[in-house]
């Protein structure tokens, strides 16, 4: 009886065990689908991606360039309308160009235009602004060739008198820059394409130098959609983009399908399309598929091989291992769960981060490292706060003052000090500047970490820094004075001083404009290195600074004049030399910046007077008084 129970106890486990392979089997047939269905729904939603990244470039460089204009003509407004010739050349040659910028033109009606060296230019055979002289807007003139086979694109703002247009400030620009827009955007999906069709269907930009003979040879779909199917399919697909619409489709072309996404650019009225090659598209997803496959392939003979594990223990109490069974089987849906919403979490927080040009880390407060960096910015992960002035930005790196900034913040943490923040800034390889202000969040309840956020405010300081020198602008300075004059105590002692390079336009005659830019640039770097502390630096217009110290007795004050007058372009080739006003005093609570700049300039006048080449200090008590 005994061995009659044995022997259908072990049938029974090996039936089950038979059964459980088979099913494991359609289980990995099924799973195949499901893997090769994900993998194409993430390849749609990639593309998808890539078209949307790809038009909010495009926006964002196109107003970009519409403020850049907008702001040069609030800058040279009366000169630009009212000025003469050579004025008017002076100021265009002043106007910062952006990158792949060609120049600044002035374009009037009668079909002529003053270029920055003083040549007048018949814009009807460059450029057609003809709607432009019509539109009170800044408006985008579409790229195009010029009669020199030039390609040119130009974004152009009017200038007003009275209500009507009386001429336009023109910005020209390679033709090909936006194609450099778009060459950031990454293709690894199908061997894909970006480019960008303008109104009237003729193709613009690329994101692919192999495919610029579009542009140069000004391929048209809609203009040959009637020669054959494949171009009407093709011209049918760009249309919808160029109507506004957003979507994707698919076309034959040269007995292949492919595929093609496609949205409109509302700042323009153009159309942006990312197109993928079918077949190269199809194998992608196959492989993508087949790597989910085969990593998943362990998991099932595992998850097999515990099964026959646990129905061979069926002859001791099947009844007991069928329930155990289940459990598990309910335990391992929960994991799969679990897995997939903490997989769903981190891509949503990766596509999150990834918009914005923040930064965040983990910072261990009981060893006083760095644990953890999100962000794909970071060279490199380092535990060391020493070596965070050159590993913790790609291409960049901090400069002394911001990494003693975040050092003193993260000990603070240490301490327990968690409601502190600081800013930092970082210098890229290029000359570029960004800054981030970083703060500090506890991680848990045990505080045994915590997280560093770095917050992109590159915009914000952007906007109270000269473009060209990277001091404070005239209206930072400004408000900085005269917030600190209003806290002044009666003790206090400060100085208000006004720089000018002495016959600087004899500069820019000798040597040219960009050799004066750099002259500009060089003074600002000087005097922010000798009015380092306790002091605003700023450039208040041309070849004008303007600095003011505070908490400084009259002697120190002599001694930094000096030891600017004596170092400043010492060893340069040119000889540069500087007049300055300064007005010195204390109790100053009263006065206005306004009143301490007229005192100043009036010292600026006395120094130039006497001869150039020295300053003339003011010591006052009150103007009040």
């Amino acid at each position: 009886m005994n061995k009659r129970r044995s022997f259908i106890t072990i049938s029974i486990s090996a039936l089950m065990a038979v059964s459980i392979l088979v099913l494991c089997l359609l289980t990995f047939q099924t799973n195949h689908k499901v893997f090769f269905d994900a993998a194409v729904n993430q390849t749609l939603e990639t593309i998808h991606v890539i078209r949307d990244l790809g038009v909010e470039k495009v926006e964002s460089q196109i107003k970009n360039l519409k403020m850049d204009v907008e702001g040069q003509i609030k800058e040279h407004h009366d000169i630009l309308l009212h000025g003469s010739q050579m004025e008017q050349a002076d100021a265009l040659s002043n106007m910062l160009l952006p990158e792949d910028g060609i120049d600044y033109v002035l374009a009037n009606s009668d079909g002529t235009m003053l270029d920055a060296k003083g040549n007048i230019i018949n814009w009807k055979n460059e450029l057609d602004l003809n709607e432009a002289f019509k539109n009170k807007n800044t408006s985008v003139i579409e790229p195009d060739f010029t009669s020199d086979q030039q390609y040119v694109f130009a974004i152009a703002s009017p200038l007003l008198e009275n209500g009507k247009i009386k001429s336009l400030l023109v910005i020209r620009l390679d033709g090909f820059c936006i194609s450099h827009w778009l060459e950031s955007i990454q293709f690894d999906t199908g061997e894909g394409t970006a480019y960008i069709v303008r109104k009237d269907g003729r193709n613009i930009a690329s994101a692919r130098e192999e495919n610029y003979d579009w542009i140069t040879t000004k391929y048209n779909a809609q203009e040959i959609k009637d020669q054959d199917e494949e171009s009407k399919t093709v011209a049918d697909l760009e249309a919808q983009a160029l109507n506004g619409k957003t979507g994707y489709g698919s076309y034959l072309w040269e007995g292949s399908r492919n595929y093609l996404t496609y949205a409109p650019i509302k700042e323009t009225g153009w159309g942006l399309y990312v197109g993928f090659y079918g077949e190269l598209m199809n194998n992608f997803i196959e492989q993508s598929a087949g790597r989910s496959m085969i990593s998943s392939a362990p998991f099932f003979i595992i998850l097999a091989a515990f099964l026959i594990l646990l129905y061979s223990y069926t002859n001791y109490n099947l009844k007991k291992e069928k329930q155990y069974a289940n459990e598990l089987l309910l335990q391992k849906k929960e994991i799969q769960q679990q897995a997939e919403d903490i997989k769903m979490n981190e891509e949503r927080f990766r596509v999150a981060l990834a918009q914005t040009n923040n930064i965040l880390f983990e910072y261990d407060l009981q060893t006083g490292g760095i644990t953890k960096f999100y962000t794909t910015k970071i060279k490199q992960i380092t535990s060391s706060l020493n070596d965070l002035k050159e590993q913790i930005f790609m291409n960049g790196e901090l400069d002394d003052e911001s990494l003693e900034k975040l050092q003193k913040m993260l000990l603070e943490t240490r301490k327990g000090i968690y409601d502190n923040e600081c800013t930092i800034k970082v210098m890229y390889s290029n000359g570029k500047f960004a800054w981030y202000k970083v703060s500090i969040s506890p991680l848990s309840e045990q505080r045994k970490r915590v997280i560093g956020i770095m917050k992109d405010i590159t915009k914000e300081k952007l906007g109270e820094l000269d473009p060209l020198t990277g001091l404070l602008n005239k209206r930072v300075m400004n408000e900085k004075t005269a917030a600190y004059l209003q806290k002044i105590q009666e003790q206090e002692t400060c100085a208000l001083l006004i720089f000018d390079i002495d016959d600087f336009k004899n500069i820019n005659d000798q040597f040219g404009h960009p050799e004066g830019d750099k002259v500009i640039m060089k003074t600002g770097n000087y005097l922010k290195q000798v009015f380092k502390d306790n002091a605003y630096v700023g450039r208040i217009g041309g070849d004008e600074y303007c600095v003011f110290c505070f908490n400084i007795s009259k002697e120190a004050l002599e001694g930094k004049l000096r030891c600017f007058y004596q170092e400043a372009f010492r060893n340069e080739k040119k000889y540069i030399t500087f007049s300055c006003g300064v007005v010195f005093g204390h109790h100053l609570r009263n006065i206005t910046f306004e009143e301490l700049y007229k005192q100043s300039d009036q010292a600026l006048y006395k120094a130039k007077h006497q001869g150039k080449n020295q300053y003339c200090i003011q010591e006052i008590a009150s103007l009040k008084q």
